[in-house]
């Protein structure tokens, strides 16, 4: 979660790369210990989702975000706050 926070952290502050240094680096994390199918896995990769929207990278952002809503279906359920947080941002991605 360090790296998470972290990339967060990044990602508010306007510094884009290193925030997705960090994601990177806490979805391997949290890919070896917890798997793919876990919500603190869909966590990370809706984190990247934004900030790939944010830079205007839509592609990516949809790809992103279309995983970790498939995530978070799976394991919270379709009326989780999380996951309809990550369907109006895949909503706004495929806007954009």
């Amino acid at each position: 979660t360090t790296y998470n926070n972290m990339g967060n952290a990044y990602g508010n502050k306007g510094e884009s790369d290193k925030a997705l240094q960090m994601l990177s680096k806490a979805l391997k994390v949290n890919q070896a210990t917890l798997g793919e199918q876990h919500p603190n896995t869909a966590a990370i990769y809706f984190n990247m989702g934004a900030i790939y929207l944010k830079q205007g990278l839509k592609d990516k952002a949809k790809e992103t975000l279309t995983r970790a809503l498939g995530i978070y279906e799976a394991t919270l359920g379709l009326e989780h706050p999380d996951t309809q947080s990550c369907q109006s941002w895949l909503k706004k991605a495929k806007r954009a």
